[in-house]
């Protein structure tokens, strides 16, 4: 069979690795409480790979180690796939306010990953929406297939939450559940505002937030300005079995995010 290697920052999940999967790990620190989120700058290895078996090279973001395997596939001359997530555009004034609007205007970006994107023999990307997104932004060049991202059925299981309502107090209460890294595009403040309508109607009713990220700390005092504190719950970064009861245990789950590119 088919010989597959990752390379990535150490993977420690506890999961068995099947006999033909090979990780390779090329360093990296910890960005932020989230302990998924590791940024990897592996610059020792960029320009001549240890590895000259490869046959096909399957690139999930052109960034650090991402080019890194563009630099590498060039050298093998090895085909390249790559994974087409969040564009650049959906962030860049967020996270650069001044720099990243000039740049989202002028429309640099797109034509920045239109530059980047074109190198790949072929692009996948998660939705059908996503695939039209991209060529009405002009990425013509490359053939473009939507590939569903699988569940792991590890979620199918009924599991009983009585533990979750115990530890977050939450007695008898209807429960809602917003699962996603808090941050601008997932519109987390949005959905406490919504909640605070609900509760009035609803007043034995509970909003659990789960994750991390960078709005954590805007949501908290969203939270705060509405004096929601007793019914509004940041649960922080939890285990997946622990957001498998959550889901289980919860009345309603939200979803109001404008960007879902997984």
């Amino acid at each position: 069979g088919h010989r597959v290697h990752i390379f990535s920052p150490k993977i420690q999940n506890g999961e068995p690795k099947p006999k033909n999967l090979f990780i390779h790990d090329v360093g990296g620190f910890r960005v932020g409480t989230n302990p998924e989120i590791i940024f990897s700058l592996p610059i020792h290895n960029y320009f001549f790979p240890e590895h000259e078996f490869l046959d096909i090279s399957h690139i999930m973001t052109p960034v650090t180690i991402g080019v890194m395997g563009l630099i590498w596939s060039k050298y093998l001359g090895i085909p390249m796939v790559g994974t087409h997530h969040s564009p650049l555009a959906y962030y860049s004034d967020t996270y650069i306010p001044i720099a990243g609007k000039i740049m989202k205007k002028t429309g640099f970006l797109w034509a920045w990953e239109r530059h980047i994107w074109q190198k790949f023999d072929l692009i996948s990307v998660p939705t059908p929406s996503k695939k039209k997104l991209l060529l009405e932004h002009r990425f013509f060049k490359n053939p473009i297939i939507s590939l569903t991202n699988g569940i792991d059925d590890f979620y199918f299981q009924k599991i009983d939450g009585n533990d979750i309502r115990e530890k977050y107090n939450l007695g008898d209460k209807k429960v809602l559940v917003y699962a996603c890294r808090q941050s601008p595009e997932k519109n987390v403040e949005k959905v406490v505002k919504a909640f605070k309508r609900i509760h009035k109607k609803i007043p034995d009713s509970h909003l659990l937030i789960v994750g991390t990220g960078p709005s954590v700390q805007s949501v908290k005092r969203r939270i705060h300005w509405y004096k929601l504190q007793e019914h509004v719950t940041q649960t922080g970064y939890i285990s997946d079995m622990e957001l498998l009861k959550i889901y289980n245990t919860a009345d309603v789950s939200c979803l109001y995010s404008w960007i879902e590119a997984e």
